[in-house]
Parts: C-alpha cells; structure tokens; sequence
C-alpha cells in the first residue's frame, strides 16, 4: 500500500487481469481521498461493437417515462 499524500497515480500493469480485479487493485493502492475530498472511482469501458458494449450503452440503464409535467407515466424499464 502506498503511503497517502501527493504522489504520482499510474500508469498500472493490469495485464491478465479483469476488468474488476484491476479495479480493485487500483482502489487498494489509492486508499485516501484527493484535495477535493474525492476517493479514485473505476469505469468499465468496452470495445464498441462488443456484447459488453451493448450491455454497458443500453441494458445497465433504467428508462423513466415522465409526462411534460413530471410525473413518471409508465412502468420504468431497463434498457
């Protein structure tokens, strides 16, 4: 673990792993918060054309059907 303070983030060798074992690697190396009280978050990104990627633009969202006067009109559906 990497004492806190200023210090230089990155670049990280996350060769072999996944997406989430790479994350986690990262958040237990930058335990602390920055000058803005911030804590280091991770996102995902895939390839575009891939399932992953389709999941990540439309299923991983939640539609809200509101009426132009605000109240939610419709069940709520994923995607």
């Amino acid at each position: 673990v990497v004492e806190e303070g200023d210090r230089t983030l990155g670049p990280w060798d996350c060769s072999g792993m996944t997406g989430i074992d790479c994350c986690l690697m990262i958040k237990h190396e930058v335990r602390d918060i920055d000058h803005q009280n911030n804590a280091i978050q991770c996102y995902l990104d895939y390839k575009p054309g891939t399932l992953k990627y389709y999941e990540q633009q439309y299923a991983s969202r939640v539609r809200i059907f509101e009426t132009h006067d605000g109240h939610v009109a419709e069940t709520p559906v994923v995607g």
